[in-house]
């Protein structure tokens, strides 16, 4: 339905949407290269999971016609977000829901699947979500940001706490012209996690056993953590991790797949079947780009998502307001997180926040004024070319 409308309106969608086309485009590249390597199922399957999210963009690209549209829609993405991370805490009190990704064991704690899917997906987004709701105005800002910081905390996720910490610098940039707002805001979203903490004590116990992987000494607490530390994990998803899922492609025994890549398999299990699995995870969106779609097509999509930092923040900077200053946070968070992670373009939590901003990158959206001229100027057409008809 959303392709269909976003056909219809065509004409009337305000915007460049070449960025669009090509990132389509090159995914086509990947299932054709898919089909080669693997099988067409494989290809299918991975074009399906890089591209799920891309009906969001169509969705933009229709139904926005100016700023208040756009506002709207970043409600609508805090809000869900929100759900999401509060689907978290509330299997404290029900248990694990059975439609939910299969809980795990973390430093003795179970961690429960969310709304969202993977905790890995969440605890790269929140902050992404944290600073999209710190712009939009509203007496409700504080309580959102409180429910959408306390669900990936609690659910033993380095990545989340480490995303808000940096969430929480981007928001104080944002303001940096109004201070006080910001410190007024962070310190009361601060006071409610501490209120949550005091009246939950298995969030206190969780808090601590994610904190020990950033060196926090909780030896006194008896909680051990297994899971490795936050900054030898940042340096094997930069080096070891990236180059294990480069070296695979000379497993392909082709010249071609250095230019055009391996397909969807190297992606390992995030984008195609086990069985189709070409690689180990790069656990970095830029080195897996370039492995699936080679340097030619990994190349150019790169050169895409880092040409939308660049309009993004030359639109914050003409337009001077909030919220655009903090869709450019946003995206330079994703950027960051995008060098940590993979899936950042294509799991929804994140892939949704990097459609929304390829949009406003190119987009024009036009103000109501503008609107009723356009629609005027199009009727006056109209009855001109009526006339001419009819005077012939």
């Amino acid at each position: 339905m959303v392709t269909v409308d976003y056909i219809v309106h065509i004409r009337t969608a305000r915007g460049r949407h070449g960025a669009f086309y090509v990132w389509a485009a090159i995914a086509v590249l990947g299932f054709l290269v898919t089909s080669f390597v693997s099988a067409p199922a494989s290809a299918a399957y991975g074009l399906a999971r890089f591209l799920f999210a891309a009906p969001i963009y169509l969705a933009f690209a229709a139904y926005t016609r100016n700023r208040t549209d756009i506002e709207h829609h970043l409600q609508t993405f805090v809000l869900f977000f929100a759900a999401v991370s509060l689907s978290l805490p509330i299997q404290f009190l029900i248990g694990p829901i059975d439609w939910f990704v299969a809980s795990s064991e973390r430093a003795g704690f179970e961690r429960f699947g969310s709304l969202a899917g993977s905790l890995t997906a969440i605890g790269v987004s929140v902050g992404l979500y944290l600073i999209l709701a710190s712009t939009l105005p509203g007496k409700w800002t504080v309580p959102v940001m409180i429910i959408i910081a306390v669900g990936p905390i609690v659910s033993l996720n380095k990545a989340a706490v480490a995303n808000i910490a940096i969430a929480i610098v981007m928001i104080i940039w944002v303001y940096r012209r109004n201070l006080g707002k910001a410190a007024l805001a962070l310190s009361t979203a601060a006071l409610g996690m501490v209120a949550l903490v005091v009246i939950v004590p298995e969030f206190e116990q969780r808090i601590q056993a994610t904190l020990i992987s950033f060196g926090l000494d909780a030896s006194t607490s008896g909680i051990i953590n297994y899971d490795s530390a936050a900054d030898e994990s940042m340096i094997s998803r930069l080096t070891v991790l990236p180059m294990a899922n480069f070296e695979a492609l000379s497993d392909l025994t082709s010249p071609f797949v250095y230019l055009l890549g391996g397909g969807f398999g190297m992606a390992s299990t995030a984008l195609v079947p086990e069985k189709a699995v070409l690689a180990p995870m790069a656990h970095n969106q830029f080195a897996e780009l370039v492995t699936v779609f080679g340097f030619l097509g990994g190349g150019v999509l790169i050169v895409v998502m880092l040409s939308i930092m660049f309009r993004l923040w030359s639109k914050a900077r003409a337009d001077g307001t909030v919220l655009f200053y903090g869709v450019a946070a946003t995206y330079a968070v994703f950027l960051f997180n995008s060098l940590f992670a993979n899936g950042t373009v294509y799991q929804p939590s994140g892939a949704s926040i990097f459609f929304l901003c390829m949009y406003l990158a190119y987009a024009k959206p036009e103000t109501e004024e503008s609107r009723v001229t356009r629609m005027v100027s199009r009727r006056s057409r109209s009855f001109s070319k009526g006339a001419l008809t009819h005077g012939c």
